[in-house]
């Protein structure tokens, strides 16, 4: 029994000692020194010795570290030295059984962890691999609702009620959003995580070259400059290209000389619900002017021009034609109802879904190809030089 007390002990001594002397030797790489410390301890080196030693590893100075031996004494080591004689000469003995008990159990707890870390890291790999395309947005907004609702775990863990509130308010609007997006898609979130959504088809990828029409600045101004009704619809192209501020020109010009102007959002365009519409609003385009997917559509086959400006999924037809489609049932904006269709774009390639988009291909379809910031400049100076 006296044994059992003397290890309780021990071990209440070592917890403490352990908290107070180690937990920054992690950052600083020095475990080794540790148990070189440790072993010499064991042999019954001198405590000068060990000073030393104590000072190469937690960079302590003189003063310091006969404080903390001295702790060392106080906590339950005993010195097999008489105690009046000076400390320098003194020999330390440590109990080596506990001691390299705690050592090893710390290893074992650090080695723990970092194998949840890896498994998280992994888990997460694995969840998301699969999911690409016109899905990450909706992925991104549910994985920081994940993020909220951690953080939410954590302030009851922590008994903090700030982090309780924030991590509750970030997760419950990041899954709002994802519903909205998976809504605004026709789909759900099963289908979102483990749909393999995203995909470049085979079919799009492997078919031969399809002609397209395309036109020049100046025949896309007379074009504007001509219709009576004009639908813009922006995409994330729009965005990258840092284009709102040309079209807000644009739509000012073709108001001035009659054309009704309107801009047509998507729920989805651009990374997130709501982005196109901030970036209009950044360039001051007129609120009234931006309407929504599901009052414009009914509109759109009375519409003389529609200028789509970095958009492609968003507008493909095959949402509503092709059930074999990866996109079949999402609502798309019907802009191949309209009269002339004019698209702006870099080049050829797939959008966010990787699929071909048939609207480009279409009789109506002039592809406008270029830079959109550039282009629209473009067009404001050539409807410009036409109107004066």
């Amino acid at each position: 029994m006296q044994a059992q007390r003397e290890i309780v002990g021990f071990l209440s001594a070592y917890q403490e000692i352990w908290h107070r002397f180690f937990p920054d030797l992690h950052r600083r790489g020095q475990w080794h020194l540790v148990s070189h410390l440790c072993v010499r301890a064991r042999a019954g080196a001198p405590v000068g010795e060990l000073s030393g030693m104590v000072k190469q590893v937690f960079l302590l100075d003189d003063a310091t570290v006969r404080e903390r031996l001295g702790e060392l004494y106080r906590l339950g080591f005993s010195t097999i030295e008489p105690a009046d004689r000076p400390v320098s000469a003194r020999t330390l003995v440590l109990p080596t059984p506990l001691l390299t008990a705690k050592f090893d159990g710390h290893l074992i707890e650090t080695a723990g962890r970092l194998l949840e870390t890896a498994l998280a890291m992994v888990f997460g790999v694995l969840l998301i691999i699969r999911i690409g395309g016109a899905d990450m947005p909706t992925v991104i907004a549910l994985l920081n609702s994940y993020s909220g609702l951690s953080s939410c775990a954590m302030g009851f863990a922590l008994d903090n009620k700030l982090l309780i509130i924030a991590g509750a308010l970030d997760g419950s609007s990041g899954l709002i959003l994802s519903i909205i997006m998976c809504r605004a898609m026709n789909r759900s979130f099963t289908n979102v995580l483990f749909g393999g959504f995203g995909q470049l088809q085979a079919s799009a990828a492997g078919q031969e070259a399809r002609p397209v029409r395309s036109a020049s600045p100046e025949e896309a101004a007379a074009i504007l400059g001509d219709a009576r009704t004009v639908v813009v619809i922006p995409g994330y192209g729009m965005a990258v290209a840092q284009a709102q501020h040309k079209i807000r020109e644009l739509h000012d010009i073709l108001t001035k000389r009659g054309v009704e102007v309107r801009f047509a959002i998507h729920p989805v365009a651009g990374r997130m619900p709501g982005h196109m519409n901030v970036l209009l609003a950044e360039a001051d385009v007129p609120y009234d002017k931006l309407v929504e997917m599901e009052d414009i559509n009914s509109d759109m086959a009375m519409t003389d021009v529609a200028l789509i400006v970095g958009a492609n999924d968003i507008v493909n037809p095959a949402a509503q034609n092709d059930p074999g489609s990866p996109i079949a049932g999402m609502p798309i904006l019907d802009a191949y109802k309209s009269r002339t269709v004019m698209i702006i774009k870099r080049g050829m390639s797939a959008g966010f879904a990787g699929i071909d988009n048939e609207l480009y291909y279409m009789d109506k379809t002039l592809m406008l190809f270029g830079d959109a910031k550039s282009f629209v400049a473009s067009l404001v100076k050539e409807i410009g030089a036409n109107h004066d």
